[in-house]
């Protein structure tokens, strides 16, 4: 049984949904970052986990994750910690990040340490592309690794800054850009 409460936070809109909602096809942006309307809505949710007692967020090494995240964090609400096991399925060029030495640079705030340094991988067939696309349930072990992490917590309340897709495998929430979700992971 998980005695921490869970929130779930699907990162803001990104460049990669823009330009993908608008043609229909894959623009082939990796590690897509925020835009505009995305910063909006990871500052709106912001707004929304300041009302919530969260000791701990835990987000995806995506950059449009760990933007939304420090949006989040920005008060010291709770501190960050990047977790691999959350990150997006790998299916398309927005799936592909950036090594964790290059993340490192960036974001020097971040404990990225423990990552290894070509992490968004989890196996796969290359797509036409090339980019190795991860089976679901290669995607369902990290889910389960992250619910086994949780149980093991003493924080009584965390929130998993991350994706549609790891949401949506974790929770069966399809989660909309920038929306705080109340989840409760027992069930599981």
């Amino acid at each position: 049984m998980i005695g921490t409460h869970l929130y779930l936070l699907r990162h803001g809109q990104s460049e990669f949904q823009v330009s993908y909602d608008t043609t229909g096809v894959d623009p082939g942006i990796e590690d897509a970052r925020l835009t505009e309307l995305g910063w909006e809505q990871a500052r709106a949710a912001a707004e929304v986990v300041r009302t919530l007692e969260v000791d701990l967020i835990v987000a995806s090494p995506f950059t449009r994750t760990l933007d939304t995240a420090l949006t989040v964090a920005e008060d010291g609400a709770a501190p960050i910690r990047v977790d691999a096991n959350v990150r997006e399925r790998q299916s398309d060029p927005s799936d592909v990040g950036r090594p964790a030495s290059v993340l490192a640079g960036e974001y020097p705030m971040l404990d990225l340490a423990h990552l290894e340094e070509i992490w968004w991988t989890g196996g796969g067939v290359p797509d036409r592309l090339g980019v190795l696309v991860e089976s679901h349930a290669h995607m369902a072990t990290r889910v389960d690794a992250f619910l086994e992490w949780l149980r093991g917590r003493e924080e009584r309340s965390v929130l998993l800054v991350s994706h549609q897709g790891f949401i949506r495998s974790l929770s069966g929430i399809t989660p909309e850009n920038g929306v705080v979700y109340e989840f409760s992971p027992d069930g599981i």
